[in-house]
């Protein structure tokens, strides 16, 4: 699966299965993303990634919720677990971004007349970075 659209829902799973293992200083690129994919496949089986775009579509306050549930689990992973600096902040800025979406999306759907259509579209071109970025140092 690839990181590339913010509303494919493999692109999210994707990037939530880039994963790391051990939070030790020595910790290589290649360890730290097994680590984090690891941890994604955990998060997508568990918190149902495809279902959140799912509920999205069907209630969007769930959906949001839910996305900002993986956002907080990967950080949570990312910071206890993940030693190599790069892949970490990679991680941590992909996770503040899905926790942006979330946001977005819980704003829309519960006061859809008052969405500024500037932010949420550079939100989604944050998010769009920070995918990539991430996919350049765990490549999937």
């Amino acid at each position: 699966m690839r990181r590339t659209a913010l509303l494919a829902p493999l692109a999210l799973a994707t990037l939530l299965l880039a994963g790391c293992t051990g939070a030790a200083d020595t910790q290589t690129t290649e360890e730290a993303c097994g680590v984090l994919n690891q941890a994604a496949d955990e998060l997508a089986t568990g918190m149902g990634i495809e279902d959140a775009f799912a509920e999205a579509s069907a209630d969007p306050i769930e959906g949001a919720e839910r996305l900002g549930a993986i956002a907080e689990a990967l950080a949570t992973t990312a910071q206890d677990e993940i030693g190599n600096a790069d892949v970490r902040d990679a991680a941590l800025e992909f996770s503040t971004q899905v926790g942006a979406v979330a946001d977005v999306m819980a704003e829309a759907a519960s006061d859809p007349e008052s969405v500024d259509l500037d932010a949420f579209t550079t939100t989604l071109e944050d998010f769009q970075a920070a995918s990539v970025a991430y996919e350049e140092i765990c490549p999937a």
